[in-house]
């Protein structure tokens, strides 16, 4: 089994563990180390199952082969990390995907470094860029783009042919209707229908999605 650990120690970061064990209970893939904090403070201490292994300066200059899992909720912090960690060699970012995930895998494409999971749903003809995060229940359906670092939280719909930027967050629930772009860093708020492309960054609530300073206005 190869080595990894998961960046961060939060809830997501125990979630991503819980992932890597499930993985583990249907093909032992995984040794996981623990999880990585951003202060020293944190090193040692047990959350959940596991122990904080080591800081992000640990892990930047490992000598040793290792892989990375990036379990941040914030898709700005999902690309600085990426981009501080991919100087190494020796880290590699694996995509994790849960046993329960259901997808026509021989018209699915994945760069690297995504998480998906439980019960999230695939169809066919999807591309998916670096280090996005697929909450559980979260449907994608034929012919979506995904750019990378996006964190699509739980239950959220992607009709067909939709195109997202990087670095959206999408809340629970929300939905995207078919045939729309989403440009980069934009927010969808819980529970908001888009039913029109979003061109500017911005938090965008409500159905139909509107950004939220028109609404309040």
């Amino acid at each position: 089994m190869k080595d990894i650990v998961i960046v961060g120690h939060g809830g997501l970061a125990r979630e991503v563990a819980f992932l890597i064990g499930e993985i583990n209970r249907a093909t032992p893939t995984w040794n996981l180390l623990g999880y990585i904090a951003s202060d020293t403070e944190s090193v040692s201490k047990t959350v959940g199952r596991h122990t904080v292994r080591g800081t992000d300066e640990w892990l930047s200059k490992s000598t040793k082969e290792i892989a990375v899992a990036i379990a941040i909720g914030q898709p700005s912090r999902l690309r600085t990390l990426h981009e501080r960690f991919r100087q190494n060699p020796r880290l590699s970012f694996p995509n994790l995907i849960h046993p329960s995930v259901t997808g026509d895998w021989e018209r699915i494409a994945m760069d690297s470094g995504n998480i998906v999971l439980n019960n999230a749903s695939f169809t066919t003809d999807i591309k998916l860029g670096s280090l996005n995060i697929i909450n559980p229940g979260v449907t994608i359906a034929h012919d979506c783009t995904l750019g990378g670092y996006n964190l699509i939280n739980p239950g959220a719909c992607l009709s067909g042919e939709v195109v997202l930027g990087d670095e959206i967050l999408m809340g629970t629930g929300a939905r995207v209707l078919q045939q729309l772009r989403l440009c980069s860093r934009s927010v969808i708020g819980a529970g908001a229908v888009v039913t029109r492309s979003i061109e500017k960054p911005g938090v965008y609530i409500g159905i139909p999605a509107r950004e939220m300073n028109k609404v309040r206005a």
